[in-house]
């Protein structure tokens, strides 16, 4: 186990917020967001049968590295590589970016805002991991095992007085908005997902002419993808966690990617990056590198990448996010919560996770895609920044973080203090616009 204590970070106090307002009042685009976080509700979670979940998770954890990399492990927050403080405040873990089902689902199971009888729950939660199953049958011959799922899911529901009676139900989806609604994975092209609200990593910016899509796009509320790093409630003593100021970050530009073009835009970008590696921070600094811009090369299922992905994050001021596969990236989470501000490329109209509350333009840059196709044009765009909205950009990054992530909990019942809180808040918004 590696463990990084003071001599190699300098310790940033924070603020773990008690009150949410106190120091993110300038981040706020909702006006009545306190309002909405204190209206306490309460939800019932079905006991689906096993097939429909642990049984899934069961069959990945036994099948790790043989069809896929997928660690499902430790209530899907995968097994840790290293912690980072004095006192473990962060967790890093090999956490995959579509764990978001079995996450959602244990950290439900431990909140206080549980309720074990359905006569007194608001909302309804389904804890079925349709999108975790795709995943491990993801072609022709193994499709129509995630139809019959859906099918057995949809003959439980309707079976329940509460569905049937039109109560809100709530659930997660494990992949990407289109995804969900593709012939391996028909999840949203089934009645009873028109009836639900869907917590998932992103939704489509545009909606397409699928009218399963569009229909489905309606009731997806976006959540942060499943980050690398974790922090630790029960191990933060003094509000503080261990980020490096950016008096300690020597990378100035940061872009951690696949060596393989998936868009033009994302080409055009790496192609202004003189220097690549896939040397760890350490062994990198110790050749006497440029550190201006540097291209870290991703290798998918290498612990040891993932590991010094995270350090180089903690180096650097700058993290790029340009769009790959899709629009939103799960790295984009990995640099917010390593204190390196996300940049991202076009405009702020990308849906990320809690947008409806908060202004990204205060903790990220955008640059417009036309400078980004220019040579050097994202270099030179991000030295005019200047130092005064830099610092700023930094600490309203800081102040966020633990709102962007979810956080390693124990077995005792817990009051959403982490991603969970403005999950609950969209939550109760609906729920507030439907009384």
């Amino acid at each position: 186990m590696i463990k990084l204590v003071h001599g190699v970070f300098i310790f940033l106090i924070l603020n773990v917020l008690s009150e949410t307002t106190t120091l993110l009042d300038d981040l706020y685009i909702s006006t009545n967001l306190d309002d909405i976080l204190s209206k306490q509700f309460k939800f019932y979670i079905y006991d689906l049968p096993s097939s429909m979940n642990v049984d899934i998770v069961n069959h990945a954890v036994k099948n790790y590295g043989l069809r896929n990399c997928m660690s499902l492990r430790n209530n899907g927050m995968g097994d840790e590589l290293l912690t980072i403080g004095e006192n473990n405040e962060i967790s890093v873990r090999n956490t995959d970016q579509f764990a978001l089902e079995v996450i959602i689902h244990q950290k439900l199971l431990k909140s206080s805002y549980r309720t074990l009888n359905p006569d007194s729950a608001d909302i309804f939660y389904v804890p079925a991991y349709v999108g975790t199953h795709c995943i491990f049958y993801n072609n022709y011959y193994f499709t129509s095992l995630s139809d019959q799922l859906i099918l057995n899911l949809t003959e439980f529901l309707l079976s329940q007085k509460y569905f049937i009676e039109g109560k809100p139900h709530f659930s997660t989806i494990g992949k990407i908005h289109r995804e969900m609604c593709s012939e391996f994975c028909p999840y949203l092209q089934y009645r009873i997902a028109q009836n639900m609200t869907f917590l998932s990593i992103e939704r489509e910016p545009i909606p397409s002419n699928n009218l399963f899509m569009k229909t489905a796009a309606q009731s997806i509320n976006v959540i942060p993808y499943p980050s690398f790093m974790h922090w630790v409630p029960g191990n933060i003593t003094n509000n503080s966690l261990p980020i490096p100021s950016l008096d300690h970050r020597d990378v100035f530009i940061f872009l951690p990617a696949g060596i393989i073009c998936t868009n033009d835009l994302r080409c055009k970008i790496m192609e202004q990056f003189m220097h690549k590696t896939n040397l760890s921070y350490g062994e990198y600094k110790n050749q006497s590198l440029p550190t201006e811009m540097v291209f870290f090369e991703v290798s998918q299922c290498d612990e040891e990448t993932e590991k010094n992905l995270v350090l180089w994050m903690q180096r650097a001021v700058f993290c790029l996010q340009p769009p790959g596969d899709s629009p939103t990236r799960k790295s984009f989470y990995d640099s917010i919560m390593s204190g390196c501000i996300p940049v991202i490329f076009g405009n702020h109209s990308l849906q990320y996770a809690f947008s409806k509350y908060f202004d990204f333009s205060k903790f990220t840059v955008s640059i417009p895609v036309d400078i980004a196709h220019t040579d050097k044009g994202v270099l030179n765009f991000l030295k005019d920044i200047d130092i005064k909205t830099l610092q700023k950009l930094h600490m309203n990054l800081l102040n966020i973080m633990k709102y962007m992530q979810y956080s390693i909990s124990d077995d005792k019942i817990e009051e959403p203090d982490d991603a969970l809180k403005f999950i609950f808040a969209e939550l109760a918004d609906k729920l507030i616009t439907k009384t």
